[in-house]
């Protein structure tokens, strides 16, 4: 019998949450997948299981992760400790048995699970007998299948590290395991929150990326990356050779592409970091960052002039390779050229037409699409009404027809200007997820608040993001509606009016023809909020972290009561960046301006715009305070 404590479990632990319902992915909810039935086997009954968690006798520190999480919450959720077990040579085991990664349990028992059939991140889970197996591609599969299993068997469900439901019972049978899963973008990660202060929460969200901490969640090489985004300028520094070579550094201009010298350069400098990384196996060949003009030397102005800029890109790209596939072959390196700003366009007439065979990428080279500066990410990038979309979304669908080798994807999902006012990409999120997959994407980059870990319902973003790359097509309204009641608890209600106050807003600036981008014109033009908007928002936070000072639990007070204090710090910028031309009264500025920064301090806010700390922002409040 399951015993799931609905109305007052949620009390008992400020951390350790219960709450009505969960999101029951793979258990029918979503009218897609069927729940798994369960079996007359007993996991767990009164707090007594005769289970044990097995692991290799040498398991990695991410293994070990994987059956510890496993143990935790089979036990919060039953009561029982489940022992972990390593294997040695002779020692029985029993039948009754988890095994979690490659076992020798594993080997022997007939179920294989290769690595070209689920990849890295991807995992089977099966039932054989009384004995479960649970393994991965590589070690982040595992732990992924372990998460799937305890969704299946108690609920499991991270909304954040520090906010995972779960159900509670008396007596659990265990499910009828035969599942095999992976996501759909093979490799995906975003920055910001996940990169600064959360790793926990950024891998139970299923993101893997090279600035995890290693011990805990990988033993394998997880960044890739032999050589990244703006290589040229990062391999041939304008600063370091412009002196010695002007005729490949004009001013406010690209690299002089056709110089022998600035090629046979950066293909050493190329050559030098993949003897440096025998592991790694990416090379992403981007221009510099900023210049928006190429190089215009007679050569480079013929090359750019006959084929296009991007097919002069392509064209440089393509001699990268080949004459690296010479020497590299055997490492079966993946190219990229990156298609961002100027590059983004490809190399086609106006009628769609490959501009010159020479033009088309070679077989080896894949594209990075870089999405975030060109669209607008209020409307989806498919969007036909979408005037800032439409050339875009054209560009990016002849990109795939060009039939390159592989895509990758590097995405925006902030205001680079303004980090903390409510930022609304979530109603086109889910259709620009489902665009990568469709374009075969296998890495999304999701570049967010880099640098920083403080905007708008940043954890609902981060969290969407994940379940989304797993699979785009879960029902979203659904994921945010469990989410509220999950992350938010007492006052989950009354966030969601918040999150729903903004998005109407938001509906009504589009309305007047406001779109909402990353950087540059399209930037999210938040100080078109008028005063009584700003106001009413101010006034809605404050009301909730009232309530979260009032509950009769003072420590799961206090928990919400910080988890949204974050909330009125990114309307209170809002408020003050506009101090002014709202007409606020000059003489309360000080004391709003000390409020703020207390906020500040108390949420540990970074930056207010991509690079610059927010006590700069602070910095300039006060001037005007003495002005």
């Amino acid at each position: 019998m399951k015993r799931v404590v609905k109305t007052i479990a949620i009390f008992l632990s400020a951390l350790l949450l219960f709450s009505i319902g969960g999101c029951n992915r793979g258990g029918g909810d979503d009218g897609k997948k069927p729940a798994i039935a369960d079996t007359n086997i007993v996991l767990a009954e009164n707090g007594v299981s005769d289970y044990k968690i097995v692991i290799k006798g040498d398991a990695s520190p991410a293994d070990v992760f994987s059956a510890e999480e496993l143990q935790t919450y089979i036990k919060r959720s039953t009561d029982a400790e489940l022992p972990i077990v390593r294997e040695t040579e002779g020692a029985s085991l029993g039948d009754k048995v988890l095994s979690v990664g490659r076992t020798n349990l594993l080997q022997g028992s007939g179920v294989e699970v290769p690595y070209d059939e689920v990849g890295r991140d991807g995992f089977k889970i099966v039932r054989k007998g009384n004995t479960v197996y649970i393994c991965g591609g590589l070690e982040s599969g595992t732990a992924f299948g372990v998460f799937e299993f305890l969704h299946d068997q108690v609920g499991y469900e991270p909304y954040a590290a520090d906010a995972i439901y779960y159900e509670r019972h008396d007596k659990l049978f265990l499910k009828d395991f035969n599942k095999t899963d992976k996501p759909a973008i093979p490799a995906r990660y975003m920055d910001g929150t996940m990169h600064t202060k959360d790793h926990d929460s950024s891998y139970r969200y299923r993101f893997v990326s090279g600035i995890n901490p290693p011990a805990k969640y990988t033993s394998y090489e997880v960044d890739s990356t032999i050589v990244s985004e703006h290589s040229l300028a990062t391999l041939v520094p304008r600063d370091k050779y412009k002196t010695e070579h002007p005729d490949c550094f004009h001013e406010n201009q690209q690299p002089c592409l056709t110089n022998e010298w600035l090629f046979n350069t950066f293909l050493e400098e190329v050559g030098k970091r993949i003897e440096e990384r025998p592991n790694a196996t990416r090379i992403v060949i981007g221009q510099a960052d900023y210049f928006t003009a190429w190089c215009d030397c007679a050569k480079c102005k013929a090359e750019w002039q006959t084929y296009g800029g991007t097919g002069y890109w392509i064209r440089f790209c393509n001699r990268v390779v080949e004459e690296l596939e010479k020497k590299y072959a055997d490492r079966h390196i993946v190219y990229e050229a990156f298609a961002y700003s100027i590059t983004f366009d490809p190399p086609v007439d106006e009628n769609g037409n490959l501009i010159d065979e020479s033009c088309r990428p070679h077989e080896k080279l894949g594209i990075q699409l870089c999405t975030g500066l060109q669209f607008c990410h209020y409307h989806t990038f498919d969007d036909p009404n979408c005037a800032a979309n439409v050339t875009a979304y054209a560009a990016c669908k002849k990109w795939v027809e060009l039939g390159v080798h592989h895509i990758t994807c590097w995405g925006y999902s902030a205001n680079y200007n303004h980090y903390l006012p409510f930022y609304d990409n979530f109603g086109m999120m889910q259709r620009e997820i489902q665009l990568y997959r469709d374009w075969g994407c296998q890495n999304l980059f999701m570049e967010y608040i880099s640098g920083s870990n403080m905007t708008s319902f940043d954890y609902l973003r981060c969290y969407l993001f994940g379940k989304l790359c797993w699979d785009p097509d879960v029902d979203m309204n659904e994921l945010i509606d469990n989410f509220m009641q999950h992350y938010y608890l007492d006052v989950g209600d009354d966030m969601k009016d918040i999150f729903d106050t903004y998005r109407n807003y938001m509906a009504m600036q589009d309305a007047a023809g406001i779109h909402t981008g990353a950087t540059g014109g399209m930037a999210q033009n938040f100080q078109a909020w008028s005063r009584n908007f700003v106001d009413s928002m101010l006034d809605k936070v404050n009301a909730v972290l009232d309530k979260c000072k009032a509950l009769s639990d003072t420590e799961r007070g206090e928990m919400l009561y910080n988890r949204i204090l974050g909330e009125r710090v990114c309307i209170m910028y809002a408020k003050l960046l506009s101090y002014n031309e709202y007409g606020y009264p000059l003489h309360e500025l000080e004391g709003a301006i000390d409020q703020f920064e207390a906020d500040v301090i108390a949420t540990g806010t970074r930056s207010h715009q991509e690079g610059v700390p927010v006590a700069n922002f602070i910095a300039e409040m006060r001037k005007k305070v003495y002005a």
